[in-house]
């Protein structure tokens, strides 16, 4: 398990393709795949040229089959990739995409809930193993007390209201450093959770883009053949 943690490509790095809206269009594709490209007027349509390859007819119209069945699988294993990520990658990433991002996001909503929130979620989420412990365990146990920041949730008027203002800034201003710690290690949990739908994600993208660059791959390397032929 300890080899997958640390091995298999991390939430974050596979958030370019997850949140990538052309690449969870595929998950579409494998139903409107199947009515494009086993029409026979299409695949005609798309056929390769013979004269181009400088292989016959029907040893082309072959070729065009392999490929559009490459394709087709290429794009359902993408489909499964992003259904994979929607699933489980965790919110922080999916919504954020990054730890700045993510930072960014929650400081501005700090308070003592979402505090007291937080480090239960970090202690809750356990050990990791490319997560420093000793920083995780320093973040739990730091204290910071609240000396009840806002006088009343509900100020009833301005001098109430402009001290609670300042007793939140007063807090939050001694505490940034911590708080920044906190959702840093939050995110840094999420980012390593799941090795094993990590390792499946990464897998099912990695077969996805083989899949279909293949097609290209063997038209470029028969185009250069043929073009070797003609001039040797």
């Amino acid at each position: 398990m300890n080899f997958i943690e640390k091995h298999t490509p991390k939430w974050t790095s596979l958030a370019g393709l997850g949140r990538s809206k052309i690449v969870s269009a595929t998950i579409f594709m494998p139903v409107i795949g199947y009515f494009l490209f086993f029409n026979n007027q299409i695949v005609e349509f798309i056929s390769l040229s013979a004269e181009l390859l400088g292989l016959d007819r029907e040893l082309t119209r072959n070729q065009s089959f392999s490929s559009l069945r490459s394709l087709y699988l290429g794009l359902a294993f993408l489909a499964v990739a992003s259904v994979a990520f929607k699933l489980f990658c965790p919110d922080s990433i999916k919504n954020t995409g990054n730890i700045s991002a993510y930072v960014t996001k929650y400081l501005p909503l700090m308070d003592p809930n979402l505090h007291e929130l937080l480090k239960l979620e970090v202690k809750r989420a356990g050990p990791c193993t490319l997560v420093d412990q000793n920083w995780i365990q320093s973040v739990i146990e730091h204290q910071s007390p609240l000396e009840d920041p806002f006088v009343t949730r509900h100020p009833q008027n301005n001098t109430q209201l402009a001290s609670s203002q300042q007793s939140y800034d007063q807090w939050m201003n001694k505490n940034k450093v911590h708080f920044n710690s906190l959702l840093m290690a939050r995110f840094h949990q999420d980012d390593h959770s799941r090795a094993w739908a990590r390792l499946f994600t990464t897998a099912s993208y990695s077969i996805g883009f083989l899949l279909v660059l293949m097609p290209s791959t063997k038209i470029f390397f028969a185009v250069t053949a043929a073009s070797y032929a003609d001039f040797f």
